[in-house]
């Protein structure tokens, strides 16, 4: 399935000359109800929830990914304003977990006296892909991956481009200011088929479309100063 990532230009570019994608801490992530999404009746069970939490929090951690990159407010939030760049990856269906979106937590039947480890890898995957409805706009898919698996690059850790996990676009958003061309000769030489692409503004609805302006080949009438920059900002 195709799948994208929007985050700033500078870390994107880095990316894609690095091969790899940054794995997402559990605690780092933006939903403080991350794990946390159920029922939690007592304070036994709020402590049990805690340490789990912090358990796969220094075990594990996972690749976010929405289905379309067509939504400007997912720009404003992930894509640095709309100044940032969006990757498109081809994934394997194997490995993607698909959000949920709820509107009430959700009732587990869990066993109080597995202190250690009261969720299973099953219940913990649940916990990871259900989250409140007020967050459908990003249609989220995950992947989770073992931090031992990953490569680790001083306090962070990373996920290579791998048969699974395919760059096969790369789009500019609005308001980036690297050259296109900047980041069509940086991508060429290590993936021909990577399609890169300017967004903009839609005209007569609300989202993001290509700017078929940008196309290869097209002339712009009017070069704007974002054409003009020759630096790609790595």
């Amino acid at each position: 399935m195709r799948l994208y990532q929007l985050g700033s230009a500078h870390y994107a570019l880095q990316n894609i000359e690095r091969k790899r994608l940054k794995v997402s801490r559990i605690d780092d992530l933006n939903d403080p109800f991350e794990l946390l999404g159920a029922m939690q009746r007592d304070k036994d069970w709020r402590r049990i929830f805690r340490q789990a939490k912090t358990r796969i929090h220094n075990r594990d951690g996972v690749l976010c990914f929405s289905r379309s990159w067509r939504n400007p407010v997912l720009w404003s939030h992930y894509g640095d304003k709309h100044r940032g760049i969006c990757l498109g990856f081809d994934v394997a269906s194997e490995v993607t977990m698909p959000v949920t979106y709820v509107a009430n937590l959700l009732r587990l039947k869990l066993d109080k006296s597995q202190l250690h480890e009261p969720f299973s890898s099953q219940v913990a995957n649940q916990l990871l892909t259900t989250k409140f409805k007020d967050w459908a706009y990003e249609e989220e898919v995950r992947i989770r991956t073992s931090l031992a698996k990953a490569e680790r690059d001083g306090d962070l850790y990373f996920y290579a481009f791998a048969p699974n996990l395919l760059l096969r676009e790369v789009i500019l958003g609005p308001r980036c200011g690297v050259a296109i061309d900047a980041v069509r000769s940086l991508v060429k030489p290590l993936n021909p088929h990577v399609h890169v692409l300017k967004a903009r503004l839609a005209f007569q609805k609300y989202g993001v479309v290509e700017d078929r302006r940008y196309r290869p080949g097209v002339r712009l009438a009017t070069k704007t100063a974002s054409d003009r920059t020759p630096s790609m900002g790595i």
